[in-house]
């Protein structure tokens, strides 16, 4: 076996150069930190595709990155995944209980995923531990309530036969 059979080629890309078709130096495929990095410079870079294979190749690497799984969770979120995305996060936080940023990203994810309840529980913990984010949680619930009527408290409007009595 050559001695490069467990590295992978990545590409140099930079939108205002023409090196951007060059191979670059090789990164190991086990180097999940950088597998991510990659992931996030490719995608700001508009290669969605390939920045999202670098940033799950890094995840599948090493399931306890949890940068790489914030990374994952959101590029989730953007695609309507929130199942999938609240999945990642429950993952991260397990491996870094006290990342604040972390439980915030679940809240995002909760909520696409319409789990309000879920949610507020997620803010109130990140309330506990640093009283400054107390202003999300604010926020959070203004964004509910104007947005979402309860069943119980729906107020129907009367029928034609019920306004002639």
């Amino acid at each position: 076996m050559p001695p490069s059979a467990d590295v992978t080629p990545v590409r140099s890309f930079v939108p205002s150069s023409k090196s951007a078709q060059r191979i670059s130096a090789p990164i190991p495929s086990r180097d999940s930190a950088r597998l991510n990095e990659l992931g996030v410079k490719l995608l700001v870079t508009g290669k969605r595709s390939e920045g999202t294979a670098r940033i799950r190749e890094a995840v599948d690497t090493d399931g306890t990155n949890c940068a790489a799984l914030y990374n994952l969770a959101g590029l989730l979120l953007s695609e309507g995944k929130a199942k999938e995305a609240v999945r990642v996060m429950n993952r991260a936080i397990e491996v870094n209980p006290d990342e604040l940023s972390y439980l915030n990203r679940l809240a995002e994810a909760q909520i696409a995923d319409m789990d309000v309840d879920a949610a507020i529980g997620t803010y109130r913990k990140i309330i506990e531990r640093d009283p400054s984010y107390e202003e999300s949680l604010l926020r959070l619930r203004r964004l509910w309530c104007s947005h979402r009527v309860r069943p119980s408290r729906r107020r129907r409007r009367p029928t034609p036969s019920a306004l002639k009595r």
